[in-house]
């Protein structure tokens, strides 16, 4: 009932702080349907809240989400507009651990790689877009916070469930794509590049895509 709670001060640093995400290995889940893949899905959900509205409304969902999670909480609806990062809270989150995806270019796979892309809504799109084409992974190396609420909801849930992981360096990932046998390439916007439609995906890719304003680096390409 207090928004002073330690469990609520807790949700919220990792709804706002990308470090605090980082450090403690988790992250902030919101919404009904964002919560029930990760519940269903098997993810590890340490902690989630839910409100007496909710719990009225969706008892099933509610009683899937106590099942899988570690410990739950029933909040107030004041204690959940401060907790909420949406302007029309469902009622519903859950604080979950990373995902701990074995990631590492393989022969014959397909990687889209995200050179600074800044935009979190971006980044989920890719991410939701990968799964959907069934791609083996996405590598991130810099940009934004994956784990970030906005991208998780632009992602549709994509990022707890398809395999993606944070790399440091992109030219370092390439050597390691050209090393499995991996054709690579650089979306980059010039007609006189060979467009994407006659390229043949058959023995796998990593297709690299840069920053919005900026696009793919020299080094990079």
């Amino acid at each position: 009932t207090s928004k002073e709670n330690p469990k609520i001060k807790n949700a919220v640093r990792l709804k706002n702080s990308a470090g605090y995400r980082n450090k403690t290995g988790m992250f902030f889940l919101e919404g009904q349907r964002l919560c029930m893949d990760a519940a269903l899905g098997g993810a590890d959900i340490p902690t989630a809240f839910f409100t007496p509205e909710f719990a009225k409304k969706f008892p099933d969902d509610t009683g899937a989400i106590i099942k899988a999670a570690c410990q739950t909480f029933e909040v107030t609806e004041q204690v959940f507009t401060k907790l909420s990062d949406t302007n029309s809270p469902q009622g519903v989150i859950c604080l979950c651990s990373f995902p701990k995806f074995c990631l590492n270019p393989k022969r014959g796979g397909k990687y889209v790689i995200l050179e600074n892309v800044a935009d979190p809504a971006n980044t989920g799109a890719i991410a939701r877009t990968a799964e959907a084409l069934g791609l083996d992974g996405m590598f991130v190396c810099g940009g934004c916070d994956i784990y970030s609420p906005k991208a998780l909801r632009a992602s549709m849930g994509a990022l707890v469930r398809f395999p993606a992981r944070v790399r440091t360096d992109a030219v370092s990932l390439l050597d390691e794509c050209r090393k499995a046998g991996i054709p690579c390439y650089a979306a980059v916007a010039s007609s006189a590049d060979c467009a994407h439609t006659k390229v043949s995906y058959a023995n796998g890719a990593a297709v690299i895509i840069g920053n919005e304003a900026n696009g793919v680096p020299e080094s990079v390409k």
